[in-house]
C-alpha cells in the first residue's frame, strides 16, 4: 500500500513543484539534505524495519504494537536534539503518559489465548453406497 501510495504521490508532487518553482525544484540537494536524505533511507526506514520484524517474533504482536506509541515521544526528544524548538508541557505530560502506558502493557501478566493444536486431515469418506460389484469384493 505505501509503495503504490509513494508511485502516486511523487509524479503528483513532481508537477505541483515545476508548476510552483519551475526547473528549481529538480536541483541537486546540499550536503545537509543530503544527510537528511541518507538518515531517513537508514535509520528510519531500514533500520527500524528490522527492529520491528524482529520484535514481532521476539515479544509477539500485542507487545511489538505498543511500541508505535514511542513515535510521539522519539519525536519530541529528536525536536529537543535538533536544536528545533522547546517541547510544552502538553508535550511532556502525553510523552509521560505514552511511555507509562508502554510499561505498563509489556508488564501486563494477562493469560495470553493458546494457540489451537494442529489437526491432522481425515481421509474423505464416500457417503455413497457401495454398488454391488463392490458389495461383492
Amino acid at each position: 500500500m505505501s509503495a503504490y501510495s509513494a508511485a502516486l504521490a511523487a509524479p503528483m508532487l513532481l508537477l505541483i513543484g515545476l508548476a510552483a518553482d519551475g526547473l528549481g525544484v529538480l536541483r541537486v540537494p546540499t550536503g545537509a539534505e543530503l544527510a537528511g536524505f541518507a538518515y531517513l533511507a537508514v535509520v528510519v526506514t531500514t533500520v527500524a524495519f528490522f527492529l520491528w520484524y524482529d520484535a514481532l517474533g521476539r515479544l509477539g504482536t500485542d507487545r511489538t504494537g505498543l511500541f508505535a506509541g514511542l513515535i510521539p515521544i522519539s519525536a519530541v526528544i529528536t525536536t529537543v536534539v535538533l536544536g528545533l524548538g522547546a517541547p510544552a508541557p502538553a508535550d511532556l505530560a502525553g510523552a509521560a503518559l505514552v511511555g507509562a502506558g508502554v510499561v505498563l502493557g509489556m508488564l501486563s501478566n494477562a493469560p495470553r489465548p493458546a494457540s489451537p493444536a494442529p489437526q491432522q486431515a481425515q481421509p474423505l469418506r464416500s457417503r455413497a453406497k457401495p454398488d454391488s460389484s463392490e458389495a461383492r469384493i
